[in-house]
C-alpha cells in the first residue's frame, strides 16, 4: 500500500506540476498583452480577440463568487478577468491612453461570427449533454466553445499583409510572443488531460473540453505553419 500511495501521490504532484507550467505560460502571455496596451504599443493587438476572451474568462470563472477551491485558483481567475478588461479598456480609450490601436485593421465581426454563434452551439450540446439543465453549466459549456476560436480575430489581423506594412517591426515582433504563448498554453493542458486519463482512477472525461482544445491548437498550427 505504501508505494502504491507514493506512486500515486507523484502522480498528482506531476499533472499539477503540467498544469502550473501552462497557467504560467498564459499568465505571461496575458501580462505580455497588459504591457503592450499600457505602454502604447498596441497597434498589434486585437480588441476583438480580447473581447472575446473577456467573456470567456467571465462565463467561466464565475464559480470564483459562489465555491472556494485554493488561494492560487482565486487568484488565477480574478486576475484573467482583471488584467483582460484593462487591456480592453486601454484600447477602447485609445488616444487618451496613447495607444496605436487602430480600429480600422481589426475588423473581424466577432460578435456576429463567433460569440453568437457559440451561444446556439454551447446551449445544444449543453441540453442534449447534461440531464439537467443548469444555468452555471451552460456558461462554463459556452466558454470552452468560444475559446476554441477567441483567438481567431488577433490571428487574422496578424495575418493581414496590410497592417504587417503598417505596424511598426517591434509591434510585429512582441504580438508573435502572446500568440505563440496562448497556444502552448492550451496544448500543456492537453498533455495534462492525457497524463490525467492515464494515471488517475474515476478520471472524469469532458470530450466537449478535448474537441474545442484540439481545434485551438490546430488554429495556431495552421497560423505558424504559414
Amino acid at each position: 500500500r505504501i508505494p502504491s500511495l507514493c506512486y500515486r501521490s507523484i502522480d498528482v504532484m506531476s499533472h499539477i506540476m503540467i498544469r502550473h507550467v501552462g497557467d504560467m505560460a498564459h499568465l505571461v502571455a496575458v501580462l505580455m498583452l497588459l504591457k503592450m496596451a499600457k505602454r502604447g504599443n498596441a497597434s498589434g493587438i486585437s480588441l476583438k480577440a480580447q473581447e472575446l476572451y473577456l467573456v470567456v474568462y467571465c462565463t467561466r470563472y464565475l464559480d470564483v463568487f459562489t465555491t472556494w477551491y485554493s488561494l492560487y485558483n482565486t487568484v488565477m481567475k480574478l486576475f484573467f478577468i482583471i488584467a483582460t478588461a484593462l487591456i480592453v479598456c486601454i484600447l477602447r480609450a485609445g488616444e487618451a491612453w496613447h495607444t496605436s490601436y487602430s480600429p480600422a485593421h481589426d475588423s473581424f465581426h466577432h460578435w456576429k461570427l463567433l460569440a453568437l454563434p457559440n451561444v446556439l452551439i454551447a446551449s445544444v450540446v449543453h441540453l442534449f449533454g447534461s440531464a439537467n439543465f443548469e444555468v452555471m453549466e451552460l456558461f462554463w459549456t459556452y466558454s470552452i466553445c468560444l475559446e476554441a476560436v477567441a483567438m481567431w480575430p488577433q490571428l487574422v489581423m496578424f495575418k493581414d499583409d496590410k497592417i504587417l506594412k503598417e505596424n511598426q517591426g517591434e509591434s510585429k515582433n512582441e504580438i508573435l510572443c502572446p500568440i505563440f504563448l496562448f497556444g502552448i498554453y492550451r496544448a500543456i493542458y492537453i498533455l495534462n488531460w492525457i497524463y490525467r486519463a492515464n494515471t488517475e482512477r474515476g478520471y472524469r472525461h469532458h470530450p466537449l473540453t478535448y474537441i474545442c482544445a484540439v481545434i485551438q491548437v490546430l488554429l495556431y498550427s495552421k497560423f505558424f505553419k504559414k
